[in-house]
């Protein structure tokens, strides 16, 4: 019998900051729950650095959390938006990107803060405490879709690209305090 493998896909602009980070947390968060599996976790640019490797002071960040930087920029293309069954942002310009090119991927792209917070007090009796995220994905979309609600400039984080260590670690910390509850919240955890 094959398992279903949920399909996650993180995006923002280069694609060797924000997403590889989130997707990078995200898998690791998933993983040190004992996830089954059945949930892939990748990272596009909508005008990626194809096949460069995830900033260094993103990737010491990263590492720090004990979460892998091996990584390699992707460009964002239908094909991806299409395959994901959730699609994360890092801005309102990138989830509109995503929804210019799949118009149908509007009820499941979001900005990672944005569904942060759209999620945060889902609660699933039926749910298992850990584990059988895949199943919750589709789940947690429907759900926050039917509360969108605009919160302007609340759900952005800002490009560090180029920037200062300082410019980093608030990068890093917005994404990893959205990723965390997100990962909560597929892993069945209560808000």
């Amino acid at each position: 019998m094959t398992m279903a493998v949920a399909q996650v896909l993180v995006v923002c602009t280069g694609n060797v900051c924000r997403s590889p980070a989130a997707a990078a947390l995200l898998a690791a968060h998933l993983g040190r729950q004992g996830c089954d599996g059945g949930t892939s976790v990748r990272s596009a640019g909508t005008a990626a650095l194809t096949g460069a490797p995830m900033t260094e002071d993103m990737s010491r960040l990263v590492a720090a959390a004990g979460a892998s930087t091996q990584h390699a920029g992707r460009q964002l293309d239908r094909d991806l938006v299409a395959s994901a069954d959730l699609v994360l942002t890092a801005t309102t310009a990138h989830r509109s990107e995503v929804v210019r090119l799949v118009p149908g991927a509007v009820r499941r792209t979001f900005t990672l803060r944005e569904f942060a917070r759209l999620t945060m007090d889902f609660v699933d009796v039926a749910a298992p405490s850990t584990g059988m995220a895949a199943g919750r994905v589709s789940t947690l979309a429907a759900y926050a879709q039917g509360r969108r609600r605009p919160v302007p400039g609340a759900d952005d984080i800002a490009d560090p690209f180029g920037g200062t260590s300082d410019d980093y670690e608030a990068a890093f910390a917005a994404i990893s305090d959205a990723v965390g509850v997100i990962a909560a919240r597929l892993l069945g955890a209560s808000g």
